[in-house]
């Protein structure tokens, strides 16, 4: 994985404004391991950020688990799900948001990472998609 100066920029900064992994009572499910990017769409699609999220989703819809970037830190994950449509926290001081669709056991979405100390055009968010596939083969059904 190659990681070019803005995602650089973004996993540093995501692991120093979101905080560290805490104790968080643990939701009723199979845990579910997932291979993730985050690739970067704009100002200029410059990169690649992969990582290991760790999911249980309840038959309620809450969501919790872990994230960590390739070689980073571990972060907490909670979120919701309704119907296809699902919301992800990542980390705790400055939360990154995703929001996208969940489809046979897939996640797709979006989100910005607002890098207000990247050196090229540090007044522009960075606009990523995430994609987020299970190593199963068989998704738990909610």
């Amino acid at each position: 994985m190659k990681l070019f100066g803005s995602v650089y920029a973004a996993v540093a900064t995501m692991a120093l404004l979101t905080g560290t992994a805490g104790a968080v009572s643990q939701l009723p499910g199979d845990l579910v391991t997932y291979h993730t990017s985050f690739v970067q769409q704009s100002p200029n699609g410059a990169g690649q950020i992969e990582g290991t999220m760790h999911l249980r989703i309840a038959s309620d819809g809450k969501i919790q688990g872990d994230y960590r970037p390739g070689g980073g830190r571990l972060f907490d994950v909670i979120g919701g799900l309704t119907g296809e449509q699902i919301w992800l926290n990542i980390g705790y001081a400055r939360v990154i948001h995703l929001t996208g669709t969940y489809q046979n056991g897939k996640i797709v979405g979006y989100t910005y990472i607002d890098e207000p100390h990247a050196a090229v055009l540090p007044e522009v968010p960075r606009i990523y998609e995430f994609d987020a596939t299970p190593e199963t083969t068989s998704p738990p059904q909610v």
